[in-house]
C-alpha cells in the first residue's frame, strides 16, 4: 500500500496557472488522456483507468472528502486484460460514475502536479505529494500548503471531493 498527500483546486485561469508551474519546476514531463471508469464499492475508490489508449490501471483509494491537504492510501497496478478485468468489475459492482480528463503533468522532487482539463467539471489542478520514508505525511502536508501559497490558489478554490463525486452532484 502506498501513500500520499494530495490537494485539488478548481482552477479560473489555465494559462495563469501554467505559467507559475512553469517558473516553479519547468517543463512538462507528459501529456496524458485518462478516463477513469468508478465502480460501487462499499469503502473507498475503485477505478479501472485507461492511459492514452494504451496502458490500463486498477487503481484502489480511500481518503477523506476535506477541504486541506489530506491523506490517500492506495494500490494500483497495470492491467494485462483490462477489458475482462472492466468486465468482471462491471458485473460485479456496476459503474457508478467515469471521469475523462487531458492532464499535463509536472514534477517538483516527490511532488507530481497534474493541471487537469476535466470533462464537464472544467479546468482544475492537483498536488500529490508521494509519503515514503524520507517524505512525511507532516511534511507533505506543510509543502503542499507553501505550493498553493505560492500558486495563489484562493481558500474558495480548494474542492474537497473527488472528480467523480462533483461531476455526480452537478447531474
Amino acid at each position: 500500500m502506498a501513500q500520499n498527500i494530495e490537494l485539488k483546486a478548481n482552477v479560473a485561469n489555465r494559462a495563469e496557472l501554467e505559467q507559475k508551474v512553469i517558473v516553479l519546476v519547468g517543463n512538462a514531463t507528459a501529456q496524458l488522456v485518462q478516463r477513469d471508469v468508478y465502480y460501487g464499492i462499499r469503502k473507498g475508490r475503485l477505478k479501472y483507468r485507461t492511459i492514452n489508449n494504451r496502458q490500463h490501471e486498477l487503481i484502489y483509494y480511500n481518503r477523506p472528502n476535506t477541504v486541506e491537504a489530506k491523506k490517500s492510501t492506495f494500490y494500483k497496478f497495470n492491467l494485462w486484460f483490462p477489458k475482462l478485468t472492466h468486465g468482471i468489475l462491471k458485473t460485479l459492482y456496476g459503474e457508478t460514475g467515469i471521469v475523462e480528463k487531458e492532464r499535463t503533468l509536472y514534477m517538483l522532487d516527490n511532488i507530481r502536479i497534474h493541471l487537469d482539463d476535466v470533462k464537464g467539471l472544467g479546468h482544475c489542478m492537483e498536488f500529490e505529494y508521494l509519503v515514503d520514508a524520507q517524505h512525511t505525511e507532516d511534511m507533505g502536508k506543510q509543502r503542499l500548503l507553501q505550493l498553493k501559497e505560492q500558486l495563489a490558489l484562493p481558500d474558495y478554490s480548494i474542492l474537497t471531493h473527488s472528480y467523480v463525486d462533483i461531476a455526480a452532484q452537478r447531474l
